[in-house]
């Protein structure tokens, strides 16, 4: 079995990450519609309002490996190694070489023999066959680790990295699993989420975390990052006002410090401001904000904590959390979600927030689940995708900008 990180959602034994352009998610309180920003946008960039994708070769015989989740936007790693995106584009997420807005796949040019993608709010990341890292999006923290802060429409190599394991894309930086399970990282410091034990600094190049070797995944979310270390413990860093470091404190950290608690953990996943694990005994534990009962727990704080705390659900064999969501994927291919609920992104044909897990309607067969900051998908075993939500920016990939309150199949994969 795999320790294993999937881009804002992890996987206990399969490959695949965290959901910014913006400083935070968009706040919508508790009603209203996510609002984007395309005014800051690469000025060398064409901004368009054609929908039509471009075309593509036949892709019958290609099997999806993986699904990520950005804010609103989505991916999926074929079995070419090739990538397609679909939704938000504003600063060039999608990698197609625009920031045209698509409600249908599309193909990720520049890019091949691809074999682990990570996606948050406005940034994609990928870890190709040969240990390079490439990223595209937003970048004015230097976010996808190119030395600079341009907006990419398409990949650019992340500098210096060069035998990655692993990749995932926080709000605003990124990070890279690399050789004897070090941790280097790149992108905005406010709060010491890379880890170098400083917070002056917000270097566009990868530096690397102070005091990690053994580490076997790394998540990071809006301004912290976490690593799961071989011995079944988590390490975390950067922001924890609500306790996202899991440390029983609320104390920032430039350096690593060990979760309470957790011991046996054999996945993670790091979202906005909360992380959760898996244990070997495939429980759920999560730590950090639970304004809409994230953590699963039956309660809803504005506090947070910062003692992890277990969810009532077991068999879990992947874990997928998005700014205020968390999904499980479970032994027998039905998946459960809690917390806010505001756009449909639970899939139980209501809109009410839970803050215990409750079923997804009419899924089962699946393989793992991705979570995005308004919408969620799922993989199934056949090799289908179908997502749910908030489909303004076509993160649904249906071909439609109307949201969906329960699974709805993607188009074109």
């Amino acid at each position: 079995m795999y320790r294993q990180i999937a881009n804002c959602f992890i996987l206990v034994a399969l490959t695949s990450c965290s959901t910014a352009h913006r400083d935070a998610p968009p706040d919508t309180g508790n009603e209203g519609e996510p609002t984007r920003d395309a005014s800051t946008a690469s000025p060398d960039v064409v901004l368009a309002s054609s929908d039509a994708p471009p075309q593509r070769s036949d892709v019958a015989d290609e099997a999806i490996i993986s699904l990520v989740a950005g804010g609103v936007h989505t991916c999926v790693l074929v079995s070419g190694g090739q990538l397609r995106c679909w939704g938000g584009n504003v600063d060039g997420e999608l990698g197609d070489g625009t920031t045209i807005q698509r409600t249908s796949p599309v193909d990720v040019i520049g890019i091949d023999q691809v074999t682990a993608i990570s996606a948050s709010q406005s940034m994609t990341c990928a870890r190709r066959m040969d240990g390079a890292v490439a990223c595209w999006g937003a970048n004015q923290y230097g976010q996808l680790g190119d030395g600079g802060a341009i907006p990419r429409p398409s990949p650019g190599a992340v500098a210096g990295i060069h035998s990655a394991t692993a990749v995932t894309a926080g709000i605003t930086h990124g990070c890279a699993l690399v050789a004897n399970g070090a941790v280097a990282c790149w992108g905005s410091n406010s709060h010491g989420q890379l880890g170098n034990g400083v917070t002056s600094m917000s270097p566009s190049t990868p530096v690397m975390v102070s005091g990690i070797s053994g580490a076997v995944a790394v998540a990071a979310g809006k301004a912290h990052t976490c690593a799961l270390m071989a011995d079944g413990t988590v390490r975390c860093w950067g922001l924890n006002v609500l306790g996202q470091l899991g440390d029983l404190t609320t104390t920032n950290r430039s350096a690593p410090v060990v979760v309470s608690g957790v011991t046996d953990a054999i996945a993670i996943a790091a979202s906005s401001d909360h992380t959760c694990a898996v244990n070997s005994d495939h429980q759920v534990s999560c730590w950090g904000s639970n304004s809409y009962g994230e953590l699963g727990n039956g309660t809803t704080s504005s506090a947070g904590s910062s003692s992890p705390t277990v969810a009532p659900i077991g068999d879990v064999t992947a874990i997928a959390v998005s700014a205020f969501t968390t999904c499980a994927t479970l032994e027998d291919g039905t998946v459960r979600c809690w917390g806010r609920n505001l756009h449909h992104e639970l899939g139980d044909g209501t809109t009410t927030d839970r803050p215990q897990p409750v079923a997804v309607s009419g899924l089962a067969n699946t393989d793992h689940v991705a979570t995005g900051d308004y919408h969620t998908c799922a993989l199934q075993s056949d090799g289908f995708v179908v997502c749910w939500g908030y489909n303004q920016y076509g993160a649904i990939g249906d071909g439609t900008t109307t949201d969906r309150a329960q699974p709805t199949a993607v188009t074109g994969v």
